[in-house]
């Protein structure tokens, strides 16, 4: 499926606040095109529940899977919704003369022989002039430059249809644009902090009990207005105001989610990007961006799922938050930290990054992490021949600052013999039982980062010997095998430290982060 698919089913008023909403950067529409779909016709289509939903996502793989398509048209207009269907912020593909300078807006139905004038084909009709006035007052579009696809002689279609009389369209779209003006001022009265048509659930009701993510949360939260986020915040947590059908209520931040951070991915914090909700482009997701409690749900009038609009009162932190005991370091920055050492080490290529002076706390992992993939990415970039000349010398300063960052980590530094460090590091903690049991307790993340620092060094001998570690030039022959016990080793210190951050306690915390599939 398309990661930008939509597939979302809106009214008119969520349609022009949505068009309002977006910003067009990467693609620069001329246009719009005019089509139908024939088949299905319009007797075959169902306005909502599992038949609409499946039409949707049949459609969606008719176009990808059966014709090849990177996507489709823009939009699908029916009685009742005009279905969002292709990303509009980027081209679509709906007729070979227009794909690359139009939109394509699908009616639903066949009017070669459906009555486009009365009853449900007016209906279709209707919604789409409403969407194409509503593009045109968005870009300046001059009505009369609205095409149909059976101008598109490449294509030979006789669409929209022979029903579709293209005056009568073009006189309604200018009256639906009038109507529009009328009501831009209510439209621009939105502040610029709003976020607008964002898909919301319940949770927590009967059925659903569940833990909070956040401790100060008291008991009876489902029976307050509150709300969810895919996101933690450091406290005090601003407030939300939920705004839907002309009523509004104030909310506190109860909880992480719906869906992110989680396995899905890491946290979306959209309000910030500027961004749609990754949620909605996300297939296995019900494209909630928010929660909101029983109460805050019955207040607002929400029935299960809606679109809402919402805002922060008060300031939005824009770090995470540090309570509880996950107070060392950023777990996303460890992982692309760690990333980052598998690269280097491979010789894939890697994002530059600028070396700051050292300057790092020994317990701070994350800070060691950040310093020693930056030191290979500079020994790479300096050490690497380009054609035709040889590699240029390592600069006496950095050899000087590879050595400050292996003195860091390593129990006793490097001027004493690798056995010596090696026996330092003691034992492996528990996980192999007490015979084995401190091999490397306190000391993996340490090692790991040594042995993924030695193993690169280990490749040019001669650098080794400029450090005083000329007895390593035997682990280059060993590098493929070495480079993922490392980085394993390391990875494991990282779990190590998060039991610790944990409090290592046997039993599960009395709140925990509940991220809900909603």
């Amino acid at each position: 499926m398309w990661k930008d698919f939509e597939g979302v089913a809106r009214t008119r008023a969520e349609t022009l606040e949505r068009i309002n909403s977006l910003k067009w950067i990467d693609w620069q529409p001329r246009g719009i095109t005019l089509h139908n779909t024939a088949a299905p016709t319009l007797a075959q289509w169902a306005e909502s529940g599992p038949a609409h939903d499946a039409r949707i996502r049949n459609l969606q793989s008719y176009y990808e899977d059966e014709k090849g398509w990177h996507s489709g048209p823009h939009w699908f207009v029916s009685r009742n919704f005009i279905n969002w269907f292709s990303n509009p912020l980027l081209s679509g593909v709906h007729s070979r003369c227009f794909n690359r300078t139009h939109f394509g807006i699908e009616m639903v139905g066949d009017y070669d022989t459906e009555d486009f004038n009365t009853g449900d084909g007016a209906l279709v009709r209707d919604n789409a002039v409403f969407l194409i006035a509503a593009l045109n007052l968005k870009f300046g579009f001059n009505p009369d430059d609205l095409t149909f696809h059976v101008e598109c002689t490449r294509d030979n279609h006789a669409c929209p249809g022979r029903k579709v009389v293209k005056a009568d369209v073009i006189a309604r779209v200018r009256t639906a644009m009038e109507a529009i003006r009328a009501d831009v001022p209510r439209v621009a009265s939105a502040p610029a902090n709003r976020f607008l048509n964002i898909t919301a659930t319940e949770f927590g009701g009967a059925g659903d009990e569940q833990n909070v993510a956040y401790r100060d949360v008291q008991g009876g939260w489902p029976s307050r207005p509150g709300v969810a986020l895919p996101s933690r915040f450091a406290s005090p947590r601003p407030k939300v105001r939920i705004f839907k059908g002309g009523k509004s209520i104030l909310c506190d931040i109860v909880d992480v989610g719906p869906w992110y951070p989680s396995a899905r991915g890491p946290e979306d914090r959209y309000w910030e990007t500027g961004a749609r909700p990754r949620a909605e482009n996300d297939p296995v997701t019900n494209r909630a961006a928010i929660d909101l409690t029983p109460a805050a749900a019955r207040m607002i009038g929400l029935d299960g799922k809606g679109l809402v609009d919402w805002e922060f009162v008060g300031a939005a932190p824009r770090e995470p938050s540090t309570e509880g005991p996950r107070r060392d370091s950023s777990l996303a920055e460890i992982a692309d930290r760690l990333a980052r050492l598998e690269d280097l080490f491979l010789n894939r290529p890697v994002p530059p990054v600028t070396s700051p002076p050292v300057t790092l706390p020994q317990n701070d992992l994350t800070q060691l992490l950040r310093q020693v993939t930056e030191l290979l990415q500079a020994f790479r970039n300096r050490s690497a021949p380009t054609p035709g000349t040889a590699a240029a010398p390592q600069p006496e300063d950095q050899l000087k600052r590879i050595i400050e960052i292996l003195n860091m980590l390593a129990p006793g530094g490097i001027d004493k013999p690798l056995g010596d460090v090696i026996g330092k590091l003691g034992p492996v903690n528990g996980a192999l039982g007490q015979t084995i049991g401190k091999l490397l307790d306190g000391r993996k993340s340490a090692f790991g980062i040594i042995g993924t620092l030695l193993a690169a060094l280990a490749q040019n001998p001669e650098i080794l010997k400029l450090v005083g570690l000329g007895g390593l030039g035997g682990l280059s022959s060993v590098g493929g095998v070495a480079l993922p016990i490392f980085l394993a080793l390391t990875g494991w210190g990282v779990l190590g430290k998060m039991e610790k951050w944990a409090g290592a306690s046997p039993t599960p915390p009395a709140k925990e982060t509940v991220t809900k599939p909603s």
